[in-house]
């Protein structure tokens, strides 16, 4: 019996043993898994820190190795002024940035290749500003009319024509005058870098001017009226001059016979031009008023009739120089 209780006593202390060695098997395995989560925590960690040492790079790259100005093309001409704006490659560089080059120097109107010294915070950097014209010549064209034998040049075809850049007038396809009527004439225009403008023109071929716009005060010549003054000028008469010089702003005509049939000429008569006004200082005592007729010297228009007025209140309290202003009106501009 002593011998079944001490068997017992060892088959317990066994399997006090087996539990002891179970457990010491589950606490490495737990110990296995901590590592692996620590290992996995400690890779990730790495990975994040590779990924932000990179991304740094990259930054420092950018900012260092990425330009912060740029070549520029500027148009000629150019009204607004020229800031740092017009260089940086990012909006973020404009506050640490300046121009060091003096813009005063340079001629904005014409075409060149110019050297920019500009500043970044403590650096220097060079860059170029390419002045250039990409833009055509302004031109306000006209129809005209000639004479039999006209040789067409292109300048009659223009009123005006602007440009920063020489200009060069040419016409294209050029019509055989043979005889009276009217013809497409193309007139081009371009300046010395290619731009162009271009228009058709109506050129009329007769012996005759149908249509005469004259300003009050000059006189009407067979000039006016004829082609060809020299040739036909027995066909204008000079009463019918002298009328047409005697009138006043309005709308007249006057007839031509040429070869048994007649002529209508239309002319009209306008006042565009201000009249002429000369004037004088004038000194008065403190006691004393002018009147306004002291300040004109003369007051002259083709019409005949200029209306002259004060503009301004005087002030008879106050001593010293002040600046009177008159206007004159003609009866075209009431």
């Amino acid at each position: 019996m002593e011998e079944a209780q001490n068997d017992k006593k060892r088959g317990k202390h066994a399997k006090e043993k087996n539990d002891i060695k179970t457990q010491n098997k589950e606490e490495k395995v737990e110990t296995k898994k901590e590592h692996k989560k620590l290992q996995k925590i400690l890779i990730f960690i790495i990975y994040i820190l590779a990924l932000i040492t990179f991304i740094l790079d990259i930054y420092y790259i950018y900012t260092k190795l990425i330009p912060k100005f740029k070549d520029t093309q500027i148009e000629i001409g150019t009204k607004e002024a020229i800031t740092i704006k017009d260089f940086v490659t990012n909006e973020k560089y404009i506050e640490n940035s300046r121009i060091i080059t003096d813009m005063s120097t340079i001629d904005l109107n014409k075409v060149g290749e110019h050297n920019i010294e500009l500043m970044y915070k403590q650096k220097q950097y060079k860059i170029k500003m390419n002045l250039v014209d990409t833009t055509p010549p302004e031109v306000k064209f006209q129809d005209i009319t000639k004479y039999i034998g006209y040789e067409i040049k292109g300048e009659d075809f223009i009123l005006e024509k602007n440009d920063l850049s020489t200009m060069y007038v040419e016409v294209e396809q050029i019509p055989q005058i043979t005889e009276f009527g009217k013809y497409p004439v193309t007139v081009i225009v371009k300046d010395e870098y290619g731009n162009k403008t271009s228009k058709e023109c109506t050129l009329t071929v007769d012996w005759l001017n149908y249509n005469v716009t004259l300003e009050l005060g000059k006189e009407l010549t067979k000039e006016h009226i004829l082609m060809r003054p020299e040739e036909d000028a027995s066909l204008v008469s000079k009463k019918e001059l002298e009328k047409i010089n005697k009138a006043q702003v309005g709308e007249y005509t006057m007839t031509l016979t040429n070869d048994g049939k007649e002529y209508i000429i239309n002319i009209k008569i306008q006042d565009t031009t201000p009249p002429e006004l000369e004037l004088k200082d004038v000194t008065i005592y403190d006691d004393e008023k002018v009147e306004k007729s002291k300040f004109i010297v003369s007051a002259k228009d083709a019409s005949g009739k200029v209306e002259t007025t004060l503009l301004t209140q005087i002030d008879y309290k106050k001593i010293g120089t002040q600046v009177v202003t008159i206007e004159a009106k003609d009866e075209a501009r009431k």
